[in-house]
């Protein structure tokens, strides 16, 4: 009796132990399933108050419970209608988040203008579109954690001069919301605003509205002592509209004080200018930065900036020389433009110059007789105090020749600061070139004579080969290929058709 009962607990034993794998390999695991998503319709009268919750999450839990599921799909939803509000409820593992995706039938475009809110909208055959009502939704937070109630709605017309929705806007509401209305279907949009921080004279970073939008700008950064400070401002209200009333200038060393210098009127609405003589009765001194301030009857800030005011020496004055062309052919007569400048680019007042032409390298001459001396001109100049200096150089100096001439410039400013600049320039009395140039795929060769193109007689020949010479037509225009052959065979037209006699000058 005592062996059958070991035998039978052995035979349930060997039993157990072969079902342990069947019973692994058919138990399922949920936290390995796949993630499921489920969806979910909403009504435009639904997404409105969705759109009105601080935390979309706590309005979309409230709804859930109500309707069934209109579809679901574990990796892509692959009838999704072309238009309507959806909500995705994803299942994964004991997780499950809530999102609102739309599917919207028409784009919108929001276009960067300043102080303005402009928009498009374009349906989905890329039609621009009209008929769409547009508004915009500010909503207020009535307490925490409940639902944002209508504060007010403002229509967005539309201008058909620039077939865009646009208006005038220039609220401080970081958070609102862009409907869109088009074909009965109703788009709901989040519009965020970035609103810059203002810094406040008492220290520290707020978030008011600016009471101005200003510049204020001097024509120089630094000054010496007898010198004029000239500035110009733009000033803004703070509803950005150009500031009209006279404004007080003052200087000052700290920022908070100062005095008033004078008092300026807008040349136009926003525009102001003004001048301050830096004379011994300012009562300033040397080595020291000063604020020019504008300020506006109750003595607010409009627009402010410094000036460093001390005795310095300008050593990086500049002179400026240029040509009217590098190459001057005859009988074209060439300018040559001289200008002295200081560190500010500024016209370096009572600046004189010397100015000499000298002959190097005579190439050719076209005349029996030709005599040209070294030195073609010396001549001292004064220059212009408003601007550039220009000086005549005409062809009938160099006579029937080709050469290479050189002018030297030296500038005496009133600081005694040297200058000196030097060009080398090509005068060409008889001159003909032919010029290869790439238009598309092709290379275009044309007899040039002066500089300007002049029609001719050519013939071309390739490698060599004169059994392949011919006449072609002028300009001779041949397509250019990406081989090194072609290369080569271009390289040899440009050689021959120089040497051929019927190019004739």
């Amino acid at each position: 009796m005592k062996n059958l009962t070991t035998y039978r607990i052995t035979v349930l034993l060997l039993f157990f132990l072969l079902c342990i794998p069947f019973i692994q390999s058919t138990t399922k695991d949920w936290q390995l399933g796949p993630v499921q998503t489920f969806v979910f319709d909403l009504s435009t009268e639904q997404v409105d108050q969705l759109f009105r919750y601080q935390n979309e999450n706590d309005y979309l839990a409230k709804i859930m419970t109500q309707p069934r599921p209109i579809a679901s799909f574990s990796d892509e939803w692959k009838e999704r209608p072309e238009q309507g509000h959806f909500v995705y409820a994803k299942i994964h593992r004991n997780e499950v988040t809530l999102h609102y995706t739309p599917a919207i039938p028409f784009q919108v475009f929001l276009i960067s203008e300043y102080g303005r809110l402009t928009l498009q909208v374009i349906d989905v055959e890329g039609n621009l579109r009209h008929d769409a009502t547009v508004r915009i939704k500010n909503y207020q937070l009535v307490e925490k954690d409940k639902p944002y109630k209508d504060y007010n709605d403002t229509p967005v017309p539309y201008d058909k001069l620039s077939q865009t929705y646009h208006v005038e806007e220039s609220s401080r509401n970081r958070n609102r919301i862009l409907t869109v209305e088009l074909d009965g279907f109703t788009a709901f949009l989040k519009l965020y605003k970035n609103i810059p921080y203002r810094y406040s004279s008492s220290g520290g970073w707020g978030n008011s509205i600016p009471s101005f939008y200003s510049y204020l700008v001097t024509d120089k950064n630094k000054y010496k002592p007898g010198e004029t400070v000239r500035f110009k401002s733009y000033a803004l209200s703070g509803s950005r509209n150009p500031m009209h009333e006279p404004l007080n200038v003052w200087l000052s060393e700290t920022y908070s004080q100062g005095n008033i210098i004078s008092k300026i009127k807008p040349n136009h609405p926003g525009n102001y200018t003004g001048e301050i003589e830096l004379t011994d009765s300012l009562d300033i001194t040397l080595d020291k930065n000063y604020y020019i301030q504008l300020k506006d009857k109750k003595g607010k800030i409009v627009a402010s900036t410094w000036f460093r005011y001390e005795e310095y020496e300008l050593f990086d004055n500049k002179l400026q020389v240029k040509l009217q062309s590098p190459i001057q052919y005859h009988p074209e007569n060439n300018v040559l433009e001289i200008h002295a400048i200081d560190a500010n680019g500024l016209t370096l007042p009572d600046a004189h110059a010397e100015t000499c032409i000298t002959a190097r390298n005579i190439k050719s001459v076209y005349e029996d007789c030709y005599i040209l001396p070294d030195t073609i001109l010396r001549e001292s100049l004064q220059l212009d105090n408003e601007g550039p200096t220009q000086l005549p150089v005409p062809a009938y100096w160099f006579g029937k020749a080709n050469l290479e001439y050189q002018i030297e410039i030296t500038v005496s400013t009133p600081d005694h600061q040297p200058l000196s600049n030097t060009l080398p320039i090509t005068f060409y009395y008889s001159h003909n070139e032919i010029k290869a140039t790439l238009e598309g795929n092709q290379v275009k060769f044309e007899l040039l004579k002066k500089g300007k193109p002049e029609a001719c007689d050519a013939w071309i020949h390739f490698d060599y080969d004169k059994s392949t010479r011919k006449k072609s037509d002028y300009p001779i225009q041949n397509p250019l290929n990406s081989s090194g052959k072609d290369i080569q065979y271009i390289f040899w037209i440009s050689i021959f058709l120089k040497a051929f006699p019927p190019i004739h000058w």
